[in-house]
């Protein structure tokens, strides 16, 4: 999953122009570029919760997988609805599932899979070990990467540790440095 951004100008003035490459240049981003973020996984099929009604059926042709656009979507997501194992989901990855299983569908571009750090964060009662997934220990950002790989990730970022406002310094910067730790690591995993 290796990628690189050659940016298009040296002088910036309204921000960073260039491209990125995906997948040793099989695909190209032009930046700067929006990620709508989408929640593809709301239930057992494609066809579940938010994701049918808003990012395939849009006027049969105005939706978001329709009209072939790249997508953000965290890696955890998924927790928002009960509905059991995700082993159909991480076999196949999100794009190929939905290609294969909405007729007519053929999405190709770009999907961006966040980590779902704040996720993790703020619940502290989180157990994924009921969907196969666990984060003990320092294995956290490899675990959360094995499941961007399994849903199909063209782009990731690594498991980080979010910085809310008026966080005490001492814990902004532990949260900084498990950050990098978890960026270097990751980086050297690839």
């Amino acid at each position: 999953m290796r990628f690189m951004f050659n940016s298009q100008q040296q002088q910036f003035t309204h921000g960073r122009l260039g491209e990125l490459q995906l997948k040793n240049g099989e695909k190209q981003l032009r930046t700067p570029l929006l990620f709508p973020v989408s929640s593809f996984i709301t239930g057992s099929t494609p066809r579940g919760g938010g994701s049918w009604k808003y990012v395939l059926q849009a006027n049969q042709k105005n939706g978001l997988l329709r009209r072939n656009l790249p997508t953000m979507v965290e890696a955890l997501h998924f927790l928002n609805h009960n509905f059991g194992k995700l082993d159909k989901w991480r076999e196949l990855g999100i794009r190929q599932r939905y290609n294969q299983e909405i007729e007519g569908l053929d999405y190709t571009a770009p999907i961006f899979i966040d980590s779902g750090g704040f996720r993790l964060l703020w619940k502290d009662s989180l157990n994924l070990e009921f969907f196969g997934l666990s984060i003990e220990g320092n294995q956290g950002y490899r675990e959360i990467l094995r499941l961007q790989r399994d849903f199909g990730a063209d782009i990731i970022s690594s498991l980080d540790y979010p910085l809310p406002p008026k966080l005490a310094e001492y814990e902004a910067e532990d949260r900084m440095l498990k950050s990098i730790k978890n960026a270097v690591n990751l980086a050297l995993d690839l």
